[in-house]
């Protein structure tokens, strides 16, 4: 926690990187070490599932990361495949197999609210990537925040309504 100073009550901050919710800094406390989560949503991606799980998995990186999938209660086999991977890949993959639909927009929130790292990366069940080093991408981010040259993505700084806050990743690919 020596990395946050406190600015009020209410907020906090990461040295100048910008304002952070007091959400943020529970986050940031039960965090175990995880740098990047990946927050996959699916509905009814059963011919597509395994190669987005499989390109996330091959990615090449020198920190821990984490794959959220957050099964939208779709009509097919989609639930039983991310438990399959769950249960190959227990540290790595989290399922959240939804009872009820709650849609793609309330589905990506609760995955990223769920999320302690200090990065998100993102892509639907039903893409997938073909670069494996695209977390590296993420921690790359502060540097080209920072001018230091080109980097094939965009970061978003996200804030919720309970005050917790991340940089989300996306791309093109």
């Amino acid at each position: 926690m020596d990395r946050l100073r406190k600015v009020n009550e209410d907020s906090y901050r990461i040295q100048d990187d910008g304002s952070i919710g007091p959400m943020t800094e529970k986050k940031i406390k039960e965090n175990d070490g995880t740098m990047v989560t990946v927050v996959c949503i699916s509905y009814n991606h059963e011919k597509f599932i395994r190669d987005a799980l499989d390109s996330f998995l091959m990615q090449k990186t020198d920190f821990k990361f984490k794959i959220f999938v957050g099964e939208d209660h779709g009509p097919d086999h989609t639930a039983d495949i991310i438990r399959e991977y769950a249960r190959k890949y227990p540290d790595i993959v989290v399922p959240f197999i939804r009872e009820k639909n709650m849609g793609a927009q309330r589905n990506l929130i609760d995955l990223c609210q769920h999320a302690t790292s200090p990065y998100i990366a993102f892509c639907e069940g039903d893409d997938y990537w073909t670069d494996p080093e695209k977390p590296e991408y993420v921690l790359m981010a502060d540097q080209y925040a920072a001018g230091a040259g080109y980097l094939p993505i965009t970061t978003t700084d996200i804030e919720d309504t309970t005050g917790s806050s991340w940089k989300l990743l996306s791309s093109g690919s």
